[in-house]
């Protein structure tokens, strides 16, 4: 039998206290190297031009650019890098790769991207009036990027869609709207699905500081709250990240803009809105995050137009979203009924005279 003295029971408690304090300390100091980390990251400059003299291309022909616009997506590479130039098909020309195809980022390099993956005229006219409503709404400065299969150009699946791809092609330019035909034969069963193609898109287009995913077709109801979402993620966000391992219970992201994430893409389900952000740590050496709005911050600038109804019928205030977008596989007849799908489906009208808007 132990017997336990009190010289036994100081030595535990001594041991004890010695220990948990050896831990907290342990804690402290991955706490501030991590927010050193991070300190010192943000003193690094954001742009890095590599040294290097770029060597022009040789231009694209006006047919090449207007009928048929091509990408880095028609190419079938399977692995595209991140140092690929995106190519600026608008003007006729494509832009020079800069050391191995590096391209020097710019606050200025931001760009809204939607993806069409069902041969619909009425999405892919949305898109065209999403790129207007953002124009005309002194945003011009960001582009609009639009991705859809690239058989849809060569063997469009009606005479519809072919007519609704040539009245998106004719506007591009006025509306700063950028297609880029993907590659698909790889789709998964024949069926395209917006999440593995948003994974290949964010890593082709790698050059763009910021790039902003939203769910089509859909309504801008504020450009201005829009183009918000394209400000930098606050370094709060960044830095709740890092400490979540540590002080996880404590943590609380549902406030944040965005927040930091990993995106898992699933073969079938997507976020409305997914931020991904690109910057150069140093020459050669280019970081990308994927950011997902905050659970209490969401509603307030993307959200369906189910939700929008959800929320009034349970008496949230009726604060607009900045985008609503159209499920058109929950409850459809209500979502038509809507005022935003009514003001959708007019303005698409106007965009898109004379085209079969039911398909």
């Amino acid at each position: 039998m132990v017997l336990i003295t009190p010289g036994t029971i100081s030595v535990f408690v001594s041991t004890s206290v010695v220990g948990l304090f050896t831990f907290l300390l342990f804690l402290s100091g991955y706490v501030l190297q991590q927010q050193s980390v991070r300190n010192i990251q943000a003193a690094l400059p954001r742009n890095f031009a590599p040294i290097s003299t770029p060597k022009p291309n040789p231009p694209i022909s006006k047919e090449t650019a207007g009928a048929r616009i091509e990408s880095h997506f028609a190419t079938g590479v399977k692995n595209p890098s991140l140092y690929d130039p995106v190519p600026d098909h608008k003007h006729g020309s494509q832009q020079a790769p800069i050391d191995g195809g590096i391209k020097k980022l710019s606050p200025n390099t931001k760009a809204y991207v939607q993806i069409l993956t069902k041969p619909s005229a009425a999405d892919i006219c949305s898109t065209l009036l999403f790129a207007k409503a953002l124009t005309s709404n002194s945003s011009s400065t960001i582009e609009r990027i639009v991705i859809y299969p690239e058989s849809w150009g060569s063997s469009p699946p009606s005479a519809n869609i072919a007519a609704a791809l040539r009245t998106l092609r004719a506007s591009s330019e006025r509306y700063n709207l950028t297609l880029y035909p993907m590659d698909m034969s790889n789709a998964q069963g024949g069926r395209l699905f917006t999440a593995p193609l948003l994974k290949k898109a964010s890593a082709q287009f790698g050059a763009y500081e910021r790039m902003l995913y939203l769910q089509a077709p859909g309504v801008v109801l504020d450009a201005e709250k829009l183009d918000q979402l394209m400000h930098p993620p606050n370094e709060n966000d960044l830095l709740s990240e890092q400490t979540s391992l540590l002080w996880g219970w404590w943590a609380d992201s549902k406030s944040k803009t965005w927040v930091r994430t990993q995106l898992k893409l699933t073969a079938t389900s997507m976020p409305p809105a997914v931020l991904f952000t690109s910057r150069y740590l140093r020459p050669g050496v280019l970081s990308s995050h994927s950011h997902i709005l905050g659970r209490l911050t969401r509603r307030s600038y993307v959200d369906s137009a189910m939700g929008v109804l959800d929320n009034y019928d349970m008496g949230a205030p009726k604060e607009e979203p900045a985008y609503v977008y159209f499920e058109k596989n929950k409850d459809r007849i209500r979502e038509r009924r809507s005022v935003y799908y009514l003001d959708w489906r007019k303005h698409l009208g106007a965009v898109c005279g004379g085209l079969d808007l039911d398909d």
